[in-house]
């Protein structure tokens, strides 16, 4: 009795100690994402209209502009920008020939995945709350402002293209892979988003903005339902990305968050 209450409290502490590493190692990884080379061209556009703003006057700087700034980087252009930094972090040991000292680290692989996923949420955040900035700014502006699904999907899209970097790391370990992966979605966002087929548009990897919400196929679509279908494909990447070596967990955990997803799909229809 006494060697069976001794074994649950070693487990415990394994347990308590996988789960404080893994934490650690999201701190390390997240600070490496958000500063990441990739996104100092973030900081350039930033400059670039800044200054153009200001040459302007201030006078002709308004709440508009400024929202539409925010909203068309950090909810179009920055996500696709987010891929690499996150693709490269995942792969950077395997390129560095390095998987072996990480193997010292107790952390198993799916644990060092865990940590990546977690540390999406460092730029999820800040690109976040630069969103809700400029929708806060247009609306008391008495604008249109954005679809709420942009507010409100923000942080499941950066969640969404990180996983699916660490997801493309674990399994197509090949140069060039990101980029792919980046221009394959571009492009089919580029070909669904004025398609007169409001699932053809729904179900695309993206925020529905306000450009896309003229579309007549998507009106009346519901938000929440959308929210949740993209949380859904966060949820299939993450598994993807976490059973790589354990396919047959893989499967149990991917059908029914799959089959949820499709419901959700189905369900934010007009």
């Amino acid at each position: 009795m006494t060697a069976v209450v001794a074994q649950s409290r070693g487990g415990d502490v394994a347990t308590r100690r996988q789960f404080g590493a893994i934490g650690a190692l999201a701190r390390v990884e997240g600070r490496r994402l958000i500063l990441h080379p990739a996104y100092l061209g973030v900081g350039g556009y930033l400059v670039i209209a800044g200054t153009a703003d200001v040459t302007q006057g201030i006078s002709q700087i308004t709440r508009h502009g400024v929202s539409e700034i925010l909203n068309i980087l950090f909810a179009i252009f920055v996500p696709l920008i987010a891929l690499f930094p996150a693709s490269l972090v995942a792969s950077s040991a395997r390129r560095a020939g390095a998987e072996e000292t990480l193997a010292a680290l107790p952390v198993s692989q799916r644990g060092r995945s865990a940590a990546l996923l977690l540390a999406c949420l460092v730029p999820a955040t800040i690109a976040s709350a630069a969103v809700a900035v400029g929708w806060w700014l247009d609306s008391t502006a008495a604008s249109t402002g954005d679809h709420p699904a942009t507010l409100y999907g923000t942080p499941l899209l950066y969640l969404g293209v990180g996983a699916l970097a660490v997801a493309a790391a674990r399994w197509l370990p090949w140069p060039g892979v990101a980029l792919a992966l980046v221009v394959g979605l571009w492009s089919w966002v580029g070909v669904v988003v004025q398609q007169d087929n409001a699932f053809a548009v729904l179900t695309a990897p993206y925020l529905v903005l306000s450009d896309t919400a003229k579309n007549v196929s998507i009106i009346g679509f519901s938000d929440a339902w959308h929210t949740a279908y993209l949380a859904g494909l966060v949820a299939l990447a993450c598994v993807a990305a976490l059973y790589r070596d354990d396919l047959r967990r893989m499967v149990a955990a991917g059908v029914p968050v799959g089959t949820v997803t499709l419901i959700c799909a189905v369900a934010q229809l007009p």
